[in-house]
């Protein structure tokens, strides 16, 4: 299973960014579920480290539970939760990655849904 990264970045372009500061989310959260705002935040890590933009593509819990804007009690539940499903993956240290097969399911399952939750009221 492989990715293409081009076709990604432009699949994402009105959903996700990369800043200076890292991976960033452009749909209002409060229109994603925990679970759809998590995915794309390592998402983002993904194409942002594949792109040389970001050191890596890991995200802390810590740091997701902040972009979440949730305590790290319901952040650790949600990710514990993709773990299991197989769309996220956690390393030795801790640390989260999104899967090429989470990259792949987000995509093929998510995406138009979430590009319709982004569409003005």
């Amino acid at each position: 299973l492989t990715v293409d990264l081009a076709k990604l970045v432009e699949d994402f372009r009105d959903v996700v960014a990369i800043a200076p500061e890292g991976p960033e989310v452009l749909v209002p959260k409060e229109r994603l579920t925990d679970s759809e705002t998590l995915q794309l935040y390592l998402l983002a890590a993904y194409m942002g480290y594949r792109l040389g933009k970001l050191p890596n593509e890991t995200m802390t819990k810590e740091e997701l539970a902040a972009k979440l804007g949730k305590n790290t009690k319901i952040t650790t539940t949600r990710l514990s939760e993709l773990v299991k499903e197989g769309i996220v993956t956690k390393n030795e240290e801790g640390n989260y990655k999104i899967t090429t097969i989470g990259v792949k399911r987000i995509r093929d399952e998510a995406l138009s849904k979430i590009k319709a939750k982004s569409m003005p009221l």
